[in-house]
């Protein structure tokens, strides 16, 4: 019996893994999964750069869907501490944050720290009021409130 288990244990991991891995990606969401994969998995954020990368070059992604690969490319290299490519990234996506509606995510705050811990506060501060006005929209962007104690300093 226990040897049943195992077996289906075993096949169930490499289902899990090849799906997660190395099924073909075709949508944005497929792009995030597999980039979040890598970092999460193997703690990989420079392969999952490379992939959000190879997504923003893909013509049949919208205007809206290579600005999310640009963000998510900024968050994974203000993780990296390489702020200076956070804000080659997230300068392209600046506009989009100002004026479109978005879900929140939890890692949106780094948008905010980048410009201000590269000394941009004016900026900063910008980013936050934008990012505080769509709580109309999503009720969670109130979450940046802890921001203030770095904004207001």
């Amino acid at each position: 019996m226990m040897t049943i288990i195992y077996i289906f244990s075993g096949i169930l991991l490499v289902r899990v893994i090849y799906r997660a891995f190395f099924t073909e990606l075709k949508t944005a969401t497929d792009y995030h999964q597999r980039a979040m994969n890598y970092e999460i998995y193997f703690q990989n954020r420079s392969k999952a750069i490379k992939l959000m990368e190879q997504a923003i070059e893909k013509p049949e992604f919208t205007r809206t869907e290579k600005g999310s690969f640009d963000l998510k490319i900024g968050i994974l290299y203000y993780k990296m501490k390489k702020l200076n490519k956070a804000k080659e990234h997230f300068d392209k996506i600046l506009d989009f944050v100002r004026k479109d509606n978005f879900k929140y995510m939890k890692d949106i705050s780094a948008i905010v720290l980048t410009y201000y811990e590269l000394g941009e506060k004016d900026t900063a501060r910008k980013i936050y009021h934008w990012l505080r006005a769509k709580e109309k929209f999503d009720p969670d962007f109130d979450k940046l409130d802890y921001l203030d104690l770095y904004i207001w300093k």
